[in-house]
């Protein structure tokens, strides 16, 4: 199991979601909501909210809420920071500008995308994003 598999496998008992499945943390996170959500694995060093929020802001979007959850994971050090954006237009551009500040995107959802945090929208998103950066 990899150490981001953990992760998630805790704060999803913790949240009483499904184990394995970090869209359901969003969901009992931020109910029905009209924005998108992101949740971000990222080292205790390494983060920022201000960074964060500026990483979001780049993209023309807007930073409504922003949840630490739990500090850190066991012997990983490792935390998740769910974010909740303003509108689920542009998620693909608050989603590079994350990643072109460094922080590792674990699960997005959005009402109008749906739910991209399966596998294979992982694959997808980090193709995406990998073409991007050429």
């Amino acid at each position: 199991m990899s150490p981001k598999d953990e992760i998630l496998n805790q704060y999803a008992s913790l949240s009483g979601a499904s184990v394995g499945h970090p869209a359901l943390i969003l969901d009992a996170l931020y109910p029905d909501t009209n924005g998108a959500e992101l949740l971000l694995d990222v080292a205790p060093a390494d983060f920022s909210a201000s960074l964060i929020a500026r990483a979001v802001e780049d993209a023309d979007r807007h930073l409504v809420n922003l949840n630490v959850m739990g500090g850190r994971s066991g012997d990983t050090g490792r935390m998740l920071v769910a974010l909740r954006i303003d509108t689920p237009d542009g998620l693909a551009d608050v989603a590079r500008s994350l990643e072109r500040y460094g922080f590792s995107i674990v699960a997005v959802s959005s009402p109008q995308s749906g739910d991209i945090s399966d596998e294979e929208g992982r694959m997808r998103v980090a193709e995406l994003l990998h073409i991007l950066e050429l």
